[in-house]
């Protein structure tokens, strides 16, 4: 990538150098992974309720 961007006139410039261990690198890619997971699910929740409510309206009333 560095070579690609120097070829086109560019510089690419880092900011977050934090230096982590392993173990803290790995727990902090888990956590990110949950987290993700985690508003996924909830996206889906709120899907299938909308789904749940557009179909109730969509049913004729009962008699």
């Amino acid at each position: 990538m560095r070579d690609y961007a120097q070829s086109h006139g560019c510089e690419i410039l880092v900011l977050d150098q934090e230096r982590l261990s392993p173990e803290q690198e790995m727990v902090q890619d888990l956590m990110t992974i949950t987290h993700g997971c985690s508003a996924r699910l909830h996206g889906l929740r709120n899907y299938r309720k909308q789904l749940d409510e557009a179909l109730k309206a969509a049913q004729p009333p009962c008699t």
